[in-house]
């Protein structure tokens, strides 16, 4: 027991070291642009309009990141006093694939869908698995050129489950991260890459909507080969 605590209080001093550093970025950045508008910059049309954009960008990406630690932290205990609903999953895939499609930028990668023709019944909060399944074709997306290929495949799997799997043939993840691909606050994107990268939640996000319906998310991958994302749920009975 006494172990267990002092794990438990190095994490959560890890988690709070991390997310003060992860804090500090964006507020420096607001701060810093709102700076120099102070000392002259506003005056100039040019200078104006981008490090006005800076601020929004900024700001917006610290708006996400409060919005995703708060779903972080109430999914152990929301998830598991949730209503579930038992659902065909392949039905229920296609619906949720149909709704995120919209979404997209007009020009990307092909999104192939494979499901089942026979129902895969499982017991789930809808709108968290669906939240799972958009986080991984937004990253594959995010991550797969405009000629490659992205499958979302459900099928059966072992020991009573269903697995759904989003594959894509993107740049795939280098092997000294696929260990630390789920953690909070872990990106592959460049910090100073200066589009709409993630906070690094979205995938611990995913791994704990998962492990509270008492699944299993894992990925595989070859760098500069793409990779795919697997997760599994319990079986249900036929509906």
């Amino acid at each position: 027991m006494a172990a267990e605590i002092k794990r438990t209080n190095q994490y959560n001093r890890e988690f709070i070291a991390t997310l003060m550093h992860e804090l500090k970025m964006p507020i420096t950045a607001i701060k810093g642009a709102a700076e120099l508008l102070e000392q002259g910059a506003f005056a100039k049309e040019e200078a104006r309009v981008k490090f006005l954009g800076n601020i929004r960008f900024e700001a917006d990406r610290l708006a996400r990141m409060v919005w995703e630690l708060n779903e972080l932290t109430k999914l152990d205990t929301e998830i598991p006093r949730a209503q579930k609903e038992q659902v065909d999953y392949g039905k229920y895939v296609r619906a949720a694939v149909d709704r995120f499609r919209p979404t997209l930028d007009a020009a990307h990668a092909e999104i192939r869908v494979d499901l089942p023709e026979k129902p895969l019944w499982v017991r789930i909060v809808p709108g968290r698995i669906e939240q799972v399944v958009g986080n991984l074709l937004d990253n594959a997306v995010r991550y797969t050129p405009v000629s490659g290929q992205i499958e979302l495949k459900v099928a059966p799997g072992p020991d009573n489950t269903v697995v759904t799997s989003v594959r894509d043939t993107g740049c795939g993840i280098a092997a000294a991260n696929l260990v630390k691909i789920f953690d909070r606050f872990f990106t592959t994107e460049p910090k100073d890459k200066p589009k709409d990268y993630g906070s690094g939640l979205g995938l611990a996000i995913a791994k704990s909507i998962v492990e509270n319906h008492q699944g299993t998310i894992r990925v595989e991958s070859i760098s500069g080969q793409g990779a795919t994302f697997f997760f599994s749920l319990p079986a249900a009975a036929d509906g």
